[in-house]
């Protein structure tokens, strides 16, 4: 499914306010596991989820398909790494292949500014740790993440 990647911060929530809408719908299919800031919280409601992830100073990487965002990650970033967390795809859109293409473009974008990208272990099911290692990623035990590098 040909997917274009959006950066959804709060900024841009003002200027496409059904991104807003959109970020809610993805996050209300996600399992309540998804919607944990981290692994000592409790699930939140899907619209309290992106709107503290927000209000961190996290943002989501999108993946927008006719006018309407369909999945998305939280990404944190630090100095020189984003951290990934948080992947749903809406239900209705699952199985398609849009994972595999926002982590691609995700990748793509970190390796344009020189950035690697880490995902913690605590909010990842199955399938993600099957997804993460196909596209690469390697398991690294001591910071309990999977990590991706840039190939220079």
């Amino acid at each position: 499914m040909p997917v274009v990647l959006r950066k959804v911060s709060s900024a841009s929530l003002n200027e496409y306010p059904q991104w807003q809408h959109d970020l809610y719908k993805i996050y209300a299919d996600a399992p309540e596991q998804r919607r944990q800031l981290d692994a000592s919280q409790v699930p939140l409601d899907a619209p309290t989820f992106v709107d503290q992830s927000l209000q961190a100073g996290a943002y989501f990487a999108a993946a927008l398909f006719n006018d309407h965002l369909i999945a998305a990650l939280r990404v944190q970033e630090q100095e020189d790494v984003w951290q990934i967390s948080h992947l749903c795809v809406r239900r209705v859109t699952r199985r398609r292949g849009v994972a595999s293409r926002l982590l691609a473009l995700v990748a793509a974008e970190a390796a344009q500014v020189n950035k690697s990208l880490t995902s913690p272990l605590y909010a990842l099911e199955m399938p993600d740790h099957i997804l993460l290692q196909k596209m690469g990623y390697q398991l690294d035990a001591a910071s309990e993440s999977y990590l991706w590098h840039v190939r220079h």
